[in-house]
């Protein structure tokens, strides 16, 4: 097992900075290929175990694509239950897209976050879901 953390900085509309860890079987897995057992978020001690991995490419031509682990195993893109960490990021997107590992994602440094949508944390349970306990648009994403 090995732990990534990643740490969101200078993110507005939202929370400005926030940060986990992505816990995985090895940084030399594919990140596509390898679920997470466990994802972290702080503030907040958040902490699930996703079941499935998926990523979303530009759909309305504004170059808006996402990664995204969640609890919910579903085909649907708009789970009803669980938690999902949602990246909004074009290049992470790219290079988790051509078969990057997480070794890959870390030398890589940093990656820009996408100005006009909300990476975050997603809870989809009632009473208060789907709602974002953490949020934010635009800055940049670490893994380390």
């Amino acid at each position: 097992m090995a732990t990534v953390t990643y740490s969101i900085t200078g993110a507005f509309n939202g929370y400005n900075a926030w940060s986990g860890t992505i816990i995985v079987s090895s940084l030399s897995n594919i990140v596509s290929a390898d679920i997470p057992t466990t994802i972290t978020a702080n503030p907040g001690s958040i902490s699930f175990s996703p079941q499935s991995f998926q990523y979303y490419p530009d759909t309305d031509g504004n170059g808006n694509e996402y990664i995204t682990w969640r609890t919910y195993n579903g085909p649907s893109q708009y789970p009803d239950s669980g938690y999902s960490l949602d990246i909004w990021s074009t290049d992470l997107f790219n290079d988790v897209n051509s078969g990057s590992d997480w070794s890959t994602l870390i030398s890589n440094g940093s990656y820009f976050l996408t100005t006009n949508k909300h990476t975050l944390i997603y809870k989809y349970e009632p009473p208060q879901g789907p709602y974002a306990p953490l949020y934010g648009t635009g800055g940049l994403i670490t893994f380390t």
